[in-house]
Order: structure tokens, then C-alpha cells, then sequence
């Protein structure tokens, strides 16, 4: 039951990533076209000619959203496991 946490976890962080962190750190992708990159972008960000230098997720972002949303998973599944074992202990 653990690694099911974990992994929805990780799969959450990543969707939730890629919808609405983006949008918010990058609201305009064209403005990369004419305008330097920062160290944020040129970290988690490549941007290649083959996608019309619009900024796109390189392997750092998602092995760093997965870890993330794996690690508050793992915290989710000890916080459910730890009310359960206080309630279980109340009512002995």
C-alpha cells in the first residue's frame, strides 16, 4: 500500500507540473525567443529548434518532480498509517 502512495504521489506532482507550475512559470513561451533565458528555465528547461525554441521539460524536471511528489507520498501514507494506529490504540 506504501508504494501505491508513492507512486500516485509522483504521477500527481508531475501532472500537476505540467499543467499549472508551467503555465505559471512560463505564461508567455515566446517571450524566449528574443529575451535571455534565466537560471530557473536554463535548469529545468531546454529549448530546442525542433520545438520552435519554446521552453520544455528536460529530464532534471521530471526526475525532480517525481522525487518531490514521491517524498509527500511517503508522508501522506505515514500520516494516514499514524492516525490509524492512534485511533486503533483509543479504542483498546
Amino acid at each position: 500500500m506504501k508504494w501505491v502512495f508513492i507512486i500516485v504521489g509522483g504521477v500527481l506532482v508531475f501532472i500537476v507540473g505540467q499543467t499549472f507550475i508551467f503555465d505559471l512559470i512560463i505564461p508567455d513561451p515566446c517571450f524566449y525567443h528574443t529575451n535571455e533565458t534565466n537560471f530557473l528555465i536554463e535548469l529545468f528547461f531546454d529549448l530546442n529548434p525542433g520545438n520552435n525554441s519554446h521552453p520544455e521539460p528536460n529530464i532534471l524536471y521530471i526526475i525532480f518532480s517525481l522525487v518531490i511528489g514521491s517524498i509527500l507520498g511517503h508522508s501522506v501514507y505515514r500520516t494516514i498509517n499514524n492516525i490509524k494506529l492512534k485511533t486503533t490504540y483509543n479504542n483498546i
